[in-house]
């Protein structure tokens, strides 16, 4: 909980709607940072000493190792609680791997398939324990989660297939009605003054952790392949930056290109500053090649952007049978029409705002996620 995130916006909205309907909740965790979104919920930590901080793993052996003491700490954390407790309600990797076997009833809210490994060249041995951590997974998995919830087909196929079973589909909220609000004058010329931005420039914000799956990469190359075409594009690069192998990669790549002045890396942001990001960027990229960032095409949506994701994108398959966005593995076609037809696109955005406002809603995923938990309460096993 140490990023606000989407996966911690689920657990808090989850929280909020659960304590107004007076059902008790406790948000076990292995570290959080404040967040005025935290103000008034039940977080509890290990002790210090056991604290872990958030960052993204999988490119040493030694990761495996952190992986597993990071799920004993947390059964530890969990083992304390438990009995106080109906239902115990898993969402990120390794939490489904940290519940002790009490004969609890455990509803996993799976926002990913996970996997151990996030390497860009992994080699064969890697692969061989990516493969065995996989079937490690599914027998944890098969005996520890009574019931799982994903956020549409896309994940239900593929949690079928990890684990042989379908599980529950609750499309996840969106604070629409946040990001619908347009932020004021004096919001949008503190954030282009603050990173130079130009009213002449094409503003492309890609909203992510700087990880292989969010796939930062693609982007930036689609901006240096448009340059010529598009000479004031430039990409907004949000999302919490770490230096490994991939972020290295990445800015290797950028120097190399000489492209330094079209990329821009502003770190993670809070709500508001993110709302005000996507107002002064034109459109929004998700060419994401594995799970997650389920949340920010929408939001930007919810905000009046076109979006283009990738087919990868679990809800790829909404934004395409709605019509309301871009699904393409191109991503610089896709930018160059945007650029060309900017008012067609505009119009489409709007067409997502108001789908948006309209189905995706924190109320509607918590009431359909509630009655799941209601019934794990009241079914037997």
């Amino acid at each position: 909980m140490d990023l606000l995130g989407g996966a911690e916006t689920v657990v808090i909205e989850l929280a909020r709607y659960l304590e107004q309907k007076g059902i008790k909740n406790t948000i076990l965790t292995l570290s959080s940072a404040p967040h005025k979104e935290y103000e008034n919920l039940n977080i509890i930590t290990p002790p210090s000493d056991y604290l872990v901080k958030y960052r993204l793993r999988g490119e040493r052996f030694s990761d495996l190792l952190e992986i597993l003491r990071c799920a004993k700490t947390l059964e530890n954390l969990v083992s304390s609680y438990i009995d106080d407790f109906d239902v115990v309600n898993p969402h990120n990797f390794p939490a489904v791997w940290a519940i002790p076997p009490t004969g609890k009833r455990v509803v996993w809210m799976c926002n990913e398939i996970p996997d151990i490994w996030h390497s860009l060249n992994p080699s064969l041995t890697v692969r061989a324990m990516v493969g065995f951590g996989r079937l490690c997974d599914r027998w944890i998995v098969n005996r520890r989660a009574d019931r799982a919830v994903v956020s549409d087909r896309k994940n239900a196929l593929l949690f079928q297939k990890r684990y042989g079973w379908y599980p529950e589909i609750v499309p996840y909220g969106i604070a629409g009605s946040f990001f619908a609000q347009k932020p004021t004058e004096r919001e949008k010329e503190e954030v282009r003054n603050r990173y130079e931005f130009e009213y002449d420039g094409f503003y492309v914000i890609h909203v992510g952790m700087i990880s292989p799956s969010k796939n930062q990469f693609e982007t930036i190359r689609a901006v240096e392949k448009l340059r010529e075409k598009v000479p004031k594009i430039k990409a907004i690069l949000v999302g919490h930056k770490e230096k490994n192998s991939y972020a290295l990669f990445l800015e290797r790549y950028i120097e190399k290109k000489k492209i330094g002045d079209h990329i821009i890396f502003i770190g993670h942001k809070n709500r508001e500053e993110l709302r005000t990001l996507y107002n002064v960027s034109h459109v929004a990229v998700s060419p994401v090649k594995g799970q997650g960032s389920w949340l920010s095409p929408f939001e930007a949506l919810a905000t009046g952007k076109p979006v283009i994701v990738s087919p990868e994108l679990s809800c790829s398959t909404l934004i395409r049978e709605n019509s309301i966005g871009v699904v393409t593995d191109s991503l610089e076609n896709a930018l160059l029409d945007v650029y060309e037809r900017y008012g067609y696109f505009l119009g489409k955005a709007y067409e997502g705002r108001r789908f948006v406002l309209e189905n995706l809603t924190w109320k509607r995923f918590c009431e359909k996620f509630l009655e799941i938990l209601l019934g794990r309460v009241t079914s037997t096993p």
